[in-house]
């Protein structure tokens, strides 16, 4: 397969960044119009929980399903299958004619969703290893920018456009985007990227197989990073709600300053994102422990300005805003080099769903968080909660760092061992 121009891929990834971000926007835009669609169906807001509860059932479903797919069949083609899902899904949202059918809509719009493990495997295999995570922290990154969008609806800086059209705009959009990626040309081979593969025109199409999944499931690395990604994103929406909850209701801010409030936290969590894989990509390349110590760093810092935001200023101030804003950032900076060393410690053939694991424990991980924050009656004590997630989160860190160097090297030795098979061959 030729090779693709660097200026080809990064308008790939770019597109990868786009099919992120507008499938996030999907999600965030819904809850962002919830009272508009309350409001057209006259229906209560307790109407929507058989739906969510259906939701994380297909989500949890769904991830290592898509994960699978993507490993199994051709890449470009399941994500196509994906977009053309995600359209359909929201052109039936907007056409609903009840309630009834919304949430049904809703629930199968939620199917497409498990495609991210895939994507992040398309773009990890762009790229060798010791550039990797900074794309992955882009793409992440893009779904944190959709958040960030959403919140700017929530304010109405933007129009105040009809539920409805909204989906139809999405639908189109996401139909777009897997029409350009198809035609920017075909899917990297499965571990092309590899140092020991890199150059060689090899035969073999390597695809999913369950041996491989066993092999990734014995390795320690993987467990601890299932449970980096759960406790990592854990205080995420919790910790919002809380904010929303401590200021609005119990101080008296009124809605439109707490989104300012949270503005500058969410920059910097966008922001997080694509400097975390570039600084464990940077350090990579002299320490396979690397990415472990950004993600350490990461966390560390997070915790640090968490505690000087509520106690070391006056909350609502300027060192209020500047507190959360750094810990926006941090938190962002904790995320993007677990996907990077799940793909360090896996095989090719089975990366898509490795990914799809390590995403379907971030999702957990912040459907818990506000369930778990919302048990906790004194006002400070999510943030200790925040602490102690983030504290495990550390010492897990510093196990993961004893088992990466190993872990690598046995997947480094099986892509040199291909390489001979397939110079052998030719």
């Amino acid at each position: 397969m030729p090779v693709r121009s660097t200026r080809k891929k990064w308008v790939l990834i770019l597109f990868y960044c786009l099919f992120m971000f507008f499938m996030m926007l999907d999600v965030f835009v819904m809850v962002a119009q919830q009272s508009q669609v309350l409001a057209d169906f006259q229906v209560g807001l307790n109407r929507f929980l058989p739906y969510f509860y259906s939701l994380v059932v297909v989500m949890t479903i769904a991830l290592p399903t898509w994960g699978r797919a993507f490993d199994l069949y051709d890449r470009n083609r399941v994500l196509a299958v994906a977009g053309v899902l995600w359209s359909l899904s929201n052109w039936l949202t907007a056409i609903a004619p009840t309630f009834i059918t919304y949430g049904i809509s809703i629930v199968l719009g939620t199917v497409d969703n498990g495609s991210f493990g895939g994507v992040f495997s398309l773009a990890g295999d762009e790229y060798s290893p010791n550039n990797r995570g900074k794309v992955l922290g882009l793409i992440q990154g893009s779904q944190a920018l959709a958040y960030l969008v959403s919140l700017l609806f929530s304010m109405k800086l933007f129009l105040n456009w009809p539920w409805r059209g909204v989906y139809i705009g999405l639908g189109l959009i996401g139909l777009v985007i897997v029409g350009v990626v198809l035609n920017l040309g075909g899917t990297p081979k499965r571990g092309e990227s590899e140092p020991a593969l890199q150059g060689i025109s090899y035969q073999s199409n390597y695809s999913f197989e369950w041996e491989a999944v066993i092999g990734t499931l014995g390795k320690p690395g993987f467990y601890l990073l299932c449970a980096l990604s759960f406790l990592v994103m854990l205080p995420w929406q919790g910790l919002i709600n809380h904010l929303s909850t401590f200021l609005v209701s119990g101080m008296g801010v009124s809605r439109l300053e707490y989104h300012l409030l949270l503005l500058p936290a969410l920059i910097g969590l966008c922001l997080g994102h694509p400097l975390a894989g570039f600084l464990g990509d940077r350090f990579f390349r002299r320490s396979r422990k690397s990415r472990v110590y950004v993600s350490l760093a990461a966390i560390i810092l997070a915790i640090v300005f968490l505690i000087l935001a509520f106690w070391a200023s006056p909350v609502g101030g300027m060192g209020f805003r500047f507190f959360l804003a750094l810990t926006g950032l941090f938190m962002g900076m904790s995320r993007p080099n677990l996907l990077a060393m799940t793909m360090d410690i896996t095989l090719p053939e089975v990366r898509a769903s490795a990914l799809s694991f390590i995403t379907l424990f971030q999702f957990l991980g912040i459907l818990f968080g506000p369930l778990m924050f919302s048990k906790i009656g004194t006002p400070f004590a999510p943030i200790w909660l925040t602490g102690g997630a983030w504290g495990v989160a550390a010492i897990l860190l510093f196990f993961l760092s004893t088992k990466m160097p190993a872990e690598i090297e046995a997947v480094r030795r099986q892509m040199a061992y291909r390489s001979q098979l397939e110079t052998r061959a030719r």
